[in-house]
C-alpha cells in the first residue's frame, strides 16, 4: 500500500495546478482600410462659341497608378490592394472615372511582432483642347470615401493598432484643390474612423492648352503584439481533483485518532 506524506500534499497539489492555472495568452492586432473616389462629368461647354456643340476637340487621359510603398514586417504580414484601369478618347457629360485601392496587416504571432506599411496612390485625369480658337469649360463632381479600422485585443500594455488614409486633389499644377483624412487608433479594442465628401470642381482650356485635375491617396498601418503569460480559467474539474488531494490529509487525522 502507498501512503502519502500529509506533510508533502499541500506541496503536491500545488504543484499539479500551478501549471494549469498560467499559459501564454497570444496577442493580436490588426487593420484594415480603404480609400475610393469617382470623378464625374457633368458639363461640357464651348464658352468661346456657345452655338456649338462639336467636342471633338477635347480628349481625356485618366492613369491611376501605384507610386511607392513601404513595408517593414516581423512576424506578422501585411496586404495592398489597388484597383484601377487605364483609359483614354474622347469626352462625354456622364463619363466618370473610379480609383480605389485598400491594405491591410495582421500581427499574431506566438512569439510577438510587429508590422508597419504604408502604400501610396496616385492618378491624373487629364484634358487636352487641341482647338486653336475655341476654350471649353469642363465641370466635374468628385466623390469620395475614406475608411480605417485597427483593432487590438490589448491583452498586454505594449499592444497597439494605428491606420491613417489620406486623399488629396490638386490641379495640374500641384496646388492643393480639396481633401481629407482618416485616421484610426486602437486606443480601446476597437478603432473605426469614416470620412466622405463630394465637392465640384471646373476646368477651363484655352485653345491648345492642357489642364486636368490630380489625386493622391496613401494608406499606413503600425502593429504591435506582445506575447506573455497570463492567468486563464482552470476547470472545475481539475480544481475538485486538487481538492480530494488535500482532502487526504484530514482522512488520515481521523483514521489516527479512531
Amino acid at each position: 500500500m502507498i501512503f502519502l506524506n500529509k506533510k508533502l500534499l499541500p506541496t503536491l497539489a500545488a504543484a499539479f495546478l500551478l501549471p494549469l492555472s498560467v499559459q501564454n495568452a497570444q496577442a493580436t492586432s490588426d487593420f484594415g482600410s480603404n480609400s475610393s473616389f469617382d470623378v464625374t462629368i457633368t458639363g461640357l461647354s464651348n464658352t468661346t462659341n456657345a452655338n456649338t456643340e462639336d467636342l471633338s476637340n477635347l480628349s481625356y487621359a485618366w492613369t491611376p497608378f501605384a507610386d511607392d510603398y513601404t513595408e517593414e514586417i516581423h512576424s506578422g504580414d501585411s496586404t495592398f490592394t489597388p484597383a484601377y484601369t487605364n483609359t483614354a478618347g474622347s469626352l462625354s457629360i456622364g463619363s466618370t472615372f473610379s480609383q480605389g485601392h485598400s491594405a491591410s496587416g495582421l500581427v499574431n504571432d506566438d512569439l510577438g511582432g510587429t508590422a508597419y506599411a504604408y502604400y501610396e496612390s496616385s492618378s491624373f485625369l487629364e484634358f487636352e483642347n487641341t482647338s486653336i480658337t475655341d476654350t471649353y469649360q469642363i465641370d466635374l463632381t468628385v466623390s469620395y470615401i475614406l475608411s480605417s479600422s485597427a483593432n487590438s485585443d490589448l491583452a498586454f500594455s505594449r499592444d497597439l493598432a494605428d491606420s491613417d488614409v489620406y486623399l488629396d486633389f490638386e490641379d495640374i499644377n500641384f496646388n492643393y484643390i480639396d481633401g481629407n483624412s482618416s485616421a484610426a487608433s486602437a486606443a480601446s479594442p476597437t478603432g473605426l474612423e469614416l470620412a466622405q465628401d463630394t465637392f465640384t470642381y471646373s476646368i477651363f482650356l484655352t485653345a491648345g492648352s492642357v489642364d486636368g485635375l490630380y489625386a493622391l491617396s496613401s494608406i499606413s498601418g503600425t502593429l504591435q503584439s506582445e506575447i506573455a503569460t497570463s492567468p486563464v480559467p482552470v476547470p472545475a474539474a481539475i480544481w475538485f481533483f486538487g481538492s480530494a488531494l488535500l482532502s487526504l490529509t484530514g482522512m488520515r487525522k481521523l483514521k489516527k485518532t479512531a
